[in-house]
Parts: structure tokens; sequence; C-alpha cells
């Protein structure tokens, strides 16, 4: 009866060690998968920082050429304001070079007509004479 207690109990032994053993090469494989995933997690991670890193740099980089272009085109339209005071400016000049003409004809146009008032006058003297 003892023999047969003991045979039992080292069956017992036998197959809770053997499932121990079981258990622990279970938990040796998910360690190993636990491992791997932390890895590829990791990877991902870093991969997202370099993406992100790179992402940060292109928009700084379109940024800067979009202030470029920006401070590009404030400068050509201040440069089109300046000449368009300058054409305002030479059309005044043009305008008060035109009322200075019209004053003249209008001077010669009075002059012309002393002018044939004197000849006139002098037609009329000889005439008298």
């Amino acid at each position: 009866n003892d023999i047969a207690s003991l045979e039992a109990g080292k069956q017992e032994v036998a197959l809770i060690s053997s499932q121990i053993q079981t258990q622990k090469t279970q938990l040796e494989a998910l360690a190993q998968q636990m491992a791997a995933k932390q890895k590829a997690i990791q990877d991902l991670d870093t991969q997202r920082q370099t993406l992100h890193n790179s992402f940060i740099q292109e928009s700084e980089k379109a940024r800067a050429g979009m202030e470029e272009q920006v401070a590009l085109e404030r400068e050509a339209v201040a440069g089109l304001h300046a000449r368009k005071a300058a054409l305002a400016e030479e059309c005044a000049g043009l305008d008060a070079s035109v009322q200075q003409k019209h004053a003249l004809v209008a001077d010669m146009g009075q002059q012309q007509a002393r002018l044939e008032a004197c000849k006139a006058e002098i037609m009329q003297r000889e005439l008298k004479i």
C-alpha cells in the first residue's frame, strides 16, 4: 500500500513537474513575444519621431519660403507705388505745361487781335490822310 502510494506520489510529482516545465516554456515564449512587440513599438515610435522631425523641417522650409515670397511681393508693391507716385508727378508736370501752353495760345490770340486792330486803325488813318 505504501509503495503504491509512493508510486502515485512520484507520478503526481512527475506530472506537476511536467506541467511546470510546460508553463515555464510558455512563459518564455510569451516573454520573447512581448520583447519582440516592445521592439516593434520602439521602432514605430522612432519612425514616428523621424517623420515628425522631417515634417517640422519641411514646414519650416515652406514657411521661410513663403516669408521670402511675401517680402519680395511687398518690395514689388512698394516699387509699384513709387512708380505710380512718379507717374502722378510727371502727369502733374505735363498738366501744368499744357495749361501754360493754353495761356500762351490765349495771349498770342489777344496779341493777334491787337495787331489786327492796330492794322485796321492804321489803315483808317491812312485813308483819312
